[in-house]
C-alpha cells in the first residue's frame, strides 16, 4: 500500500505542475479536472445508461466495472466549465488544449485513448482522457506513438483480470 500511495501522490503532484505550467504559458482558463476516480458503482451506473442509450456505440464509449482507468485513480478527464459540446465535452485537443496532447509526457502522463486508435485500445479517441504511467513510460509511449497496450505489448508485460 505505501508504493500505491507514493504513486498517487506523484500522479497528483504531477498533474498539478502540468496545469500549473499551462497556465503560466495560456494565462487564466477554465479547463477543470471533470472526472477522475469512480468507484465501482459508479461505473457500474454510466456503463448501463450508456448501453441503453446507444447499445452498439456504448461499449466503445464507457468501460464496463472493473475494467475503466478511473477505478485506478491515476486518471483524469479535462474539460471546459462551459463544455456545451457532444456529451458535454469541450475539450477537443485543438487550440490551446492541444498543449496538453504535446506535452503530457513531460509530466508522466499519455492520452489513453488515441486518434485512429480505437482498433488497439477498444475506445474512440479522447483528447481529454490522460492516464499517468510515470515520465520514463510516458515518453517512450509519446515517442514511439503507442498506446498503453502496444507499451505492455513491446515490454512482454502481462495485463492482470480482476480474477488474476
Amino acid at each position: 500500500h505505501k508504493e500505491y500511495r507514493r504513486q498517487r501522490q506523484m500522479c497528483i503532484r504531477d498533474r498539478n505542475k502540468m496545469f500549473d505550467d499551462f497556465y503560466s504559458i495560456y494565462g487564466e482558463s477554465d479547463l477543470y479536472i471533470a472526472c477522475a476516480y469512480r468507484s465501482y458503482a459508479t461505473q457500474e451506473g454510466l456503463y448501463q445508461d450508456e448501453l441503453n442509450s446507444d447499445p452498439e456505440a456504448g461499449v466503445n464509449l464507457v468501460a464496463p466495472p472493473g475494467y475503466s482507468d478511473h477505478q485506478t485513480g491515476y486518471v483524469f478527464d479535462v474539460d471546459h466549465y462551459n463544455a456545451t459540446e457532444k456529451n458535454g465535452i469541450a475539450f477537443d485537443g485543438t487550440g490551446n488544449d492541444e498543449w496538453f496532447l504535446n506535452n503530457c509526457a513531460n509530466y508522466g502522463f499519455i492520452v489513453r485513448y488515441p486518434e485512429d486508435k480505437v482498433d488497439i485500445t477498444g475506445y474512440y479517441y479522447e483528447p481529454w482522457h490522460y492516464r499517468y504511467v510515470g515520465v520514463e513510460a510516458a515518453t517512450e509511449i509519446y515517442e514511439n506513438g503507442w498506446t498503453l497496450e502496444e507499451y505492455i505489448q513491446h515490454h512482454g508485460f502481462t495485463r492482470m483480470t480482476r480474477t488474476e
